[in-house]
């Protein structure tokens, strides 16, 4: 089994503003095929044959242009009232993605804005079925902080308070509950792939795909994104040649193989604790060989 190193891509992105009304609008994405086995997540062409060994993310990209005014992912927009209020130590936020640490992507996420200025931070490429929670942190002087929480494409809140008399060096933390409506992200592949060769699809922007469950053709993946105030689309395409063997039939083996790899042993296949030897048969099998060749 391949070890997936590279399970979710979250950014944070910093702006300020005087008012909650900082929305994003829609940015047409671009689809890249990156290797999420391998550390950095780097991209991939897109004919991919049998000597390849990792799976296949399909992402969108980008997720923000340089000016913080276009989206195209599920996304939360935090509007706080932090600020330096002592124009000498900064406050903080911090945010995590469902319960488990490895998700936590900001631990201080320093603020250092003017007097007066309100906090907008925009967190992108969230997974909708996990809750999001986020920590203010008051490191300046006492007083009451207030929070919003809307969708990066709305100015609807979807939650917001005050956090009465913040003490200074004391954090305050709330939860935006999993499943709150800050967009849909969806992906289609034509032809139709099976079950087993899709990996990973959480709704965050992005979609894996293991290449050794899919047949040999040209595939075209299409992304969708959609959210009060954000509608947009992509497409893109990528070819598996040189089959592999094993995609869509029954037979596997503990090795993988190339088309035009030699033959294998089965007997030296069987687990240690198996019947057998037994006789075999099939396609490509002589005695107890089995020649990948064959199936070309």
């Amino acid at each position: 089994m391949k070890k997936l190193l590279f399970l979710v891509a979250l950014s944070l992105l910093v702006g300020t503003n005087k008012s909650f009304a900082q929305t994003l609008g829609c940015l047409t994405p671009t689809l890249v095929l990156t290797d999420p086995t391998v550390s950095g997540n780097p991209t991939i062409p897109s004919v991919i044959d049998c000597s390849y060994n990792g799976y296949i993310m399909v992402r969108s990209n980008p997720v923000f242009n340089g000016a913080l005014t276009q989206g195209n992912t599920p996304c939360l927009r935090f509007a706080t009232s932090l600020t330096n209020m002592n124009s000498a130590t900064n406050n903080s936020m911090a945010l995590q993605q469902g319960t488990q640490a490895p998700q936590f992507v900001c631990s201080t996420c320093a603020v250092s804005v003017p007097n007066n200025s309100l906090f907008t931070l925009y967190w992108p490429g969230l997974t909708p079925s996990l809750p999001h929670s986020y920590s203010l942190c008051n490191i300046a002087t006492a007083g009451n902080i207030t929070y919003t929480v809307f969708s990066c494409y709305d100015n609807i809140p979807i939650t917001s308070g005050t956090w009465n008399m913040a003490t200074p060096n004391n954090c305050q933390s709330f939860t935006v509950p999993a499943n709150t409506a800050i967009g849909a992200a969806s992906f289609a592949i034509s032809p139709a792939v099976p079950p087993a060769a899709i990996v990973q699809n959480n709704g965050n922007g992005s979609i894996i795909y293991d290449p050794w469950e899919m047949a040999a053709g040209t595939y075209t993946v299409s992304y969708t994104f959609a959210t009060p105030g954000c509608t947009t689309t992509a497409t893109r395409t990528l070819q598996i040649v040189n089959p592999f063997v094993g995609a869509g039939s029954t037979f596997s083996v503990a090795t993988n193989l190339c088309p035009n790899g030699p033959c294998i042993n089965l007997n030296n296949q069987l687990a240690p604790t198996a019947y057998g030897p037994g006789t075999w048969s099939g396609t490509g099998v002589s005695s107890n060989s089995f020649c990948p060749s064959v199936l070309r």
